[in-house]
């Protein structure tokens, strides 16, 4: 065993046994070896370099059979104790070296030691968790100290011992910056004449460093600027590689651990092109340099002359910056529009396109996708815009492992249009600061795309998810008019407090749209892009001549009861800026709408109704629920009745549910509980509803809500809801407005008159919804039976259910439920008949006792027990005439 510790040691051996048993042991051939004191050059391994330790806790060289030739320096530190070496050098160079476990310590003490790397007194960043890392880099000419110093925290409470070894400099020689060439006066690049890609001249730039490094040199196009970039670190240093052009486009660099080639396509002209490596914007402030992570910039070539890129796409004014080792192609196309065409190299290159002006640019280039040279060609008009210091990525990689299967995409013709470009206040003729926000617009000065001839906003979208807006916070009521067109995929808008307002949508020619608010509101212009959308189907828009004047406040009363004679509060929870408010706007048709418009589910608007009196109103629903399938009727079985039924049958009925339902509705409810639920299926846009408000006191009130179930709906964005000015009027006004339509110029037209002689008065033909001048339409029947068991998510219920079908209202009128065992004395049920389907589109929804069948309102009771003996029940459904 190794004893690493200096100084007088004690020894002891014991042992011990159980009671009632003899033990013993044996020593013998113990020797004690001590270990000699090795010189601490030759225990570094450090040839050609002095190197001095700390004179308290000095480090000694000591054998070590697991070091590099035998040996190592080592030191012992208690809590508290420092130790350090240190050295001088020569100009540039790699400094390495390697810590490890001191031979008879735990596996791994040697980390437990904090320990730090100067280099001409600068603490370096240096990861000390690993056992290896890359070498340390000391650049510029002259002397540079390097001193590691090791200490043993006082937390620890223990001894800990640290080995030093295979510490090696080696000496790299630099040359003075080549002609033409310059860089940052903190700290510049090292430029050395080998020892790059091929063993070619190299610049090699810190990069993990707190200042940003870099280099720079002029060139005069056109040409291609060409060299190999290698980035190298122990740890991801926060630092951002970049390659900046004239100043202003900068081009992301990847920092990959190999030599890549990459090549800039310079136009005519002076260009200024800079190597960069700064710190990232999540780079601590404390952070230190990091000296062994570097970028290394080898083989710098320029090349004069219009490139093969340039002669190709048939366009020489471009800068393009391609990444990858080999070449594009080159190639001689019939179909071409001067005879050539150009593609990235075929196994994998990424290409930018780069605009270094103060312009801003729209590129558009012929493209052609085909794989195959067999298959005819394809070629379509891409369209590109770069704002000024902007790059696109034209990034193109096979599929990998199918490499044989993708081919390039070729491209030809390219255009190029510069485009003045201004703010977007301006352009919108609006005041500076008049915008809360604005991403993916531009104010473009165009005397033949503007509507005024001089300036507008406008904004191209070609992806997906990269959504243009325009934003704008009112602080009061306002009427805002605003001039827009669109072309191309996508939708274009307008956002009031973050949903869509229902406008009429905008084309390719300049039209006016304008709207009010009640109040204060968040306005948002909108280019969304459609899921067709890209660069060959871009969506564009245009907005010009936005004028913001004051609107006369209004309440929620002013805009549902114009007329009076009612009062409107909400109830909300959070958020609180997501209540109903007052708006007016033109429809699709040019109908101007006022009411209350909610945008959320967070605010509950509510009203106190006396009847009995009918409420009329208007609603826009601003979404419809999705579409789910059909699910199978319920059977029933049993002896069937008409207005009467009688108990008995049997049978099982199988219900898998599979995907339920998910939607969002306006919910209309009465004392609590729902009335109607409005959505887009109930109609499409705007729609008309009716709700009969039974004698006395009643509270109404309209929400936002949803009905979700299990299934695969996705979420629904951009839920809203209008209501309409509501109302009033009473039972017998509306049937004597529906006789006027339904029995004109009868001889029978009163409410207990039977116009077409079926037994069914004029009044029930009105409540039930029937044609009061068909005989054969008559309001439908009571019906239902006994439902032995049934089947949900594939559990069998436990007891038979007795299930009820009850004809639905209309509901301009109030029903009862009554049911008796006699047919003499008749109680009301607890069941509330409802006057819509629970779903506009009758889809079933189970999960509770009230269901629909497409037809009937279905009521599930749980076997014949829970409605008691006997097990006969009559049923009747009683609408009152006095109202």
């Amino acid at each position: 065993m190794f004893i690493p510790e200096d100084g007088p040691l004690e020894l002891e051996w014991s042992g011990g046994g159980s009671v009632g048993s003899a033990t013993w042991f044996e020593l013998s051939k113990v020797t004690w070896t001590a270990l000699p004191e090795v010189p601490l050059a030759e225990a570094l391994d450090a040839a050609g370099v002095v190197w001095t330790t700390s004179s308290g806790q000095a480090f000694k060289g000591r054998p070590d059979p697991g070091a590099v030739n035998g040996s190592a320096a080592q030191v012992g530190l208690l809590p508290g104790e420092e130790a350090w070496l240190e050295a001088t050098v020569e100009d540039s160079g790699l400094f390495d070296f390697w810590l490890r476990d001191v031979p008879g310590t735990p596996t791994g003490q040697s980390r437990q030691l904090e320990w730090d790397l100067y280099v001409d007194g600068v603490k370096a960043g240096k990861y000390s968790n690993p056992t290896s890392w890359l070498p340390t880099w000391v650049l510029g000419g002259g002397t540079h100290h390097l001193r590691l110093h090791f200490r043993n925290p006082a937390a620890t409470g223990d001894e800990l011992f640290v080995a030093v070894d295979q510490v090696s400099w080696t000496s790299v020689a630099g040359a003075a910056m080549p002609d033409g060439w310059s860089g940052d006066a903190t700290g510049p690049a090292a430029y050395f004449p080998d020892g790059g890609r091929g063993g070619g001249a190299r610049f090699v730039i810190p990069t993990g460093t707190v200042n940003p490094r870099w280099i720079e040199r002029t060139f005069t196009g056109p040409g291609v600027l060409a060299w190999d970039s290698m980035a190298e670190y122990s740890y991801s240093p926060g630092s951002v590689l970049q390659v900046v052009i004239d100043g202003v486009c900068v081009v992301p660099v990847s920092d990959w651990h190999y030599w890549e080639n990459q090549r800039l396509y310079l136009p005519a002209g002076e260009h200024t092109v800079r190597w960069s490596a700064g710190p990232s914007e999540y780079r601590a402030e404390e952070a230190l340099d990091s000296f062994d992570a570097v970028w290394q910039v080898s083989g710098v070539t320029f090349t004069p002359g219009v490139a093969d890129l340039m002669e190709g796409i048939d366009n020489d004014s471009l800068i393009w910056l391609a990444v990858g080792d080999e070449e594009g192609i080159l190639e001689a196309r019939e179909d071409a529009v001067d005879g050539d065409v150009w593609a990235p190299d075929y196994y994998g290159s990424r290409m930018y396109l780069c605009n270094p002006g103060t312009h801003g640019l729209r590129v558009q280039a012929r493209m052609d996708a085909r794989r195959d040279a067999s298959e005819p060609s394809n070629w379509e008009p891409n369209h590109f815009w770069l704002p000024p210091g902007s790059v696109v990525d034209f990034d193109y990689m096979p599929g990998y492992g199918f490499s044989s299967n993708g081919g390039p995409w070729w491209m030809d013709g390219v255009t190029l249009e510069r485009v003045e470009l201004t703010s977007v206040e301006e352009g919108l003729d609006l005041p500076a600061g008049g915008l809360s926000g604005v991403e993916g617009w531009q104010g473009i000065r165009s005397a033949t795309e503007s509507r005024d001839g001089v300036d507008c906003a406008w904004a191209r979208a070609d992806h997906y998810y990269d959504p243009h807006t325009i934003t704008m916070e009112l602080p009061a009521a306002s009427r805002v008019k605003f001039r827009w067109k669109k072309t191309g995929s996508g939708a274009m808008g307008v956002r009031l407090d973050g949903a869509w307002l229902p406008l009429a949508e905008p084309a390719g020619e300049w039209s006016e749209a304008e709207f009010e608010t009640g109040g204060a509101a968040s306005v948002q212009w909108a280019l969304v892009p459609g899921t067709d959308s890209g660069h060959a189907n871009p969506g564009e828009g245009w907005l010009d001549a936005v004028e913001i004047s004051p609107a006369p406040g209004k309440t929620l009363t002013d805009v549902l009861s114009p007329g009076g004679g009612m009062q409107f509060s909400q109830t909300y929870g959070e958020p609180d800026d997501r209540l109903w408010k007052p708006v007016s706007f033109p429809s699709a048709d040019g109908t101007w709408r006022t009411g209350a418009r909610v945008v959320s589910d967070a605010a509950e608007l509510e009203t106190t109704v006396t009847g009995p009196v009918n409420l009329s109103f208007s609603v826009w629903c601003g979404e419809q629920p999705i579409p789910v399938p059909a699910l199978p009727t319920p059977g029933s079985s049993g002896h069937v009745a008409a207005g009467s039924l009688e108990v008995g049958g049997s049978g099982v009925v199988v219900i898998n549910p599979g995907p339920v339902v998910m939607g969002r509705f306006l919910t209309v409810k009465m004392d609590g509980a729902w009335v109607q639920r409005i959505d887009r299926d109930s109609g499409g846009g705007w729609t008309e509803h009716l709700l009969h408000v039974p004698a006395g006191e009643h509270r109404v009130s309209w929400r936002l809500g949803r009905t979700m179930g299990s299934g695969y709906g996705n979420s629904i964005p951009e839920w809203q809801a209008v209501l309409g000015p509501i109302a009033r009027s009473s039972m017998r006004q509306h049937y004597d407005a529906w006789a006027a339509l339904a029995l004109a110029d009868d001889e029978a037209p009163e409410p207990d008159e039977d116009a077409d002689g079926d037994g069914v008065s004029n009044f029930h033909e009105y409540a039930f919804g029937t044609d009061p001048r068909d005989p054969a339409s008559v309001p439908a029947g009571i019906t239902g039976g006994m439902v032995a068991q049934r089947i949900v998510w594939g559990q069998l219920g436990s007891a038979p259910d007795f299930e009820l079908r009850l004809p639905r209202l209309r509901p301009h009128v109030h029903g009862i439920l009554e049911e008796s065992a006699d047919l003499v004395n008749w109680t009301p049920s607890t069941v509330r008949l409802r006057s819509q389907p629970l779903l506009s589109n009758g889809t079933i929804i189970f999960g509770g006792d009230d269901s629909d069948d497409g037809v009937y309102q279905v009521m599930r009771f749980r076997g014949p027990s829970s409605f008691g003996a006997p097990a006969t029940r009559f049923y009747r459904v009683v609408v009152p005439m006095t109202e």
